[in-house]
């Protein structure tokens, strides 16, 4: 086989890693993020009403973390460390958004890698933040973390210029 075919195959073929960040990032949002969710849906609050479906714990928690920083902004909430990472964390669903879209439509750039696997470590600073609440997270807060990391790493791995390696 010559290059320029070997070259091709490899262009044609899928970062798995992107692939699999994508789709754990896809499935987070169905999946219970903290433990307050759980009492959140067996007392009907209405918070969890105003934040959005039951049936999608990640929005709700995307709105929950929105919500501190609207608040922050203005003034309603003591700009604390915690509130300005719960508020900046849920930001990070816009660069997986332009993540994907760049994956469908474009080729995508180390740059915006760098900015997903900075996502990633402001979504588990979490971990520390966290350390004397450590059963507070529940499975899809670590499949979302889990999913900034992977397609992080699959955007460092494609190519800037068309070129493998």
């Amino acid at each position: 086989m010559e290059a320029s075919s070997v070259a091709l195959a490899n262009a044609s073929r899928p970062n798995t890693s992107l692939v699999v960040g994508l789709t754990l990032w896809v499935l987070s949002w169905f999946v219970p993020v903290v433990a307050a969710q759980d009492v959140i849906n067996l007392i009907g609050s209405q918070l969890a009403a105003d934040a959005g479906p039951e049936w999608l714990p990640g929005w709700v928690a995307c709105r929950f973390a929105f919500g501190l920083l609207e608040r922050l902004c203005d003034g309603r909430q003591e700009a604390t460390v915690e509130a300005l990472l719960c508020g900046f964390s849920c930001l990070g669903n816009v660069l997986m958004l332009l993540a994907a879209a760049k994956l469908a439509h474009g080729k995508p750039r180390r740059g915006l890698g760098v900015l997903v696997l900075l996502c990633a470590g402001l979504a588990a600073s979490w971990f520390v933040f966290a350390d004397e609440q450590q059963n507070v997270f529940r499975s899809g807060y670590y499949i979302w973390t889990l999913s900034f990391l992977l397609v992080g790493l699959g955007l460092m791995r494609e190519p800037q210029d068309g070129m493998r390696g």
